[in-house]
């Protein structure tokens, strides 16, 4: 059983999420400042919603790395192998 491998799926997971959670938040402040000065309103964003939304994204990453990483150590070489 590979044991020390199980924590990089998660961790694997976690900077996925975190670098995906940074592209949509980058992608949603360049399109949400253009929408807002088209439309003539102030743009604001809170610093405390950025760091909300980039923790949520790990969080996820972290629960759907586990899941999987989970599975993976409890099979048998030869079953995961073959698993088609």
């Amino acid at each position: 059983m590979s044991a020390p491998m199980f924590p990089l799926y998660i961790l694997e997971a976690i900077i996925l999420c975190l670098l995906g959670g940074i592209v949509g938040i980058v992608l949603g402040m360049v399109l949400g400042s253009i929408t807002t000065m088209l439309m003539g309103y102030p743009v604001s964003f809170s610093m405390m919603s950025i760091i909300g939304a980039v923790g949520f994204s790990m969080i996820i990453g972290a629960i759907f790395g586990y899941l999987p990483a989970r599975k993976a150590a409890k099979m048998a070489p030869v079953e995961a192998l073959s698993y088609e």
